[in-house]
């Protein structure tokens, strides 16, 4: 889950699956990326990334049901999501 909040010029978002390490899953880095790119049309001018918990983020959730038992073809579209919000 992402959540952003805005105080002023500054936008907070933070990755909250603390349970996990705040792990990505598949179904989130099309969120991440749209949140990247709303802050770029935003009137905000910060943007703080934090994770959840006291971890930042241990990267993509590859629990089952997520990337690791994908076959080839959908690892490969997951990982153009992926490279998406990276590139956002």
């Amino acid at each position: 889950m992402i959540r952003t909040d805005d105080s002023g010029r500054i936008r907070i978002v933070t990755l909250d699956n603390p349970a996990r390490r705040n792990a990505i899953a598949a179904s989130a880095w099309p969120d991440l990326e749209s949140t990247f790119s709303e802050f770029e049309s935003s009137s905000q001018r910060v943007l703080v990334v934090t994770g959840a918990g006291g971890d930042f983020c241990s990267g993509a959730d590859l629990a089952p049901g997520n990337l690791a038992e994908a076959g080839m073809v959908e690892r490969q579209k997951r990982m153009r999501t992926v490279s998406a919000a990276a590139l956002a």
